[in-house]
């Protein structure tokens, strides 16, 4: 038997199966060391560095008067030439959430004290509350100009999944130049 065998043999009959598990379990947690944890340790100083780089000089940003940002507000919004589009995107949405309006009342208004219009919509709806939720989702995905003024819901019963909805939605444009 060699030298470095009988060394390995008596270490082992001294430490026993309990002192071997221990060592392995050393060896395998400084190697997860290595692999995971040091150049995680690594990655986070450089970002710290690279933190302190955008401190040291902060980008400037370009400060507006009280009217241009005002201006810059308003022409968020879209013009009321395109009123017509946007109403055939709701009812085009309607179609692929298949729901079918009845009736639809509208009515154009001024915003007072902007140069803003109001355009409301109210309709009634019968579908279930999933329907209802992904359509509401899609018109306010899609018009980021409307809101969700009010949403009344009715159940003919309590295990009814059909409800009766009354949806008021709001567009708002500014007027057009």
């Amino acid at each position: 038997m060699k030298r470095w065998q009988w060394h390995l043999h008596r270490l082992f009959s001294q430490i026993g199966l309990a002192g071997l598990a221990g060592v392995v379990l050393l060896v395998s947690a400084m190697a997860l060391y290595f692999a995971t944890v040091q150049p995680g340790i690594k990655e986070i100083a450089r970002m710290k560095a690279q933190l302190g780089r955008l401190h040291g000089s902060p980008q400037t940003s370009r400060q507006y008067a009280p009217a241009e940002e005002l201006a810059l507000f308003y022409n968020f919004f879209p013009g009321r030439g395109i009123l017509a589009e946007q109403v055939r995107t709701v009812q085009k949405l309607a179609a692929k959430n298949e729901l079918l309006f009845e009736r639809i009342d509208y009515k154009l208004a001024p915003v007072t004290g902007t140069p803003l219009w109001r355009y409301q919509m109210s309709f009634p709806l019968t579908t279930d509350y999933a329907t209802l939720r992904h359509y509401v989702a899609d018109v306010l995905q899609a018009l980021p100009n409307s809101a969700l003024e009010n949403v009344d819901m009715q159940r003919s019963d309590v295990k009814a999944e059909v409800l009766d909805a009354k949806i008021n939605l709001v567009l708002y444009f500014r007027e057009s130049p």
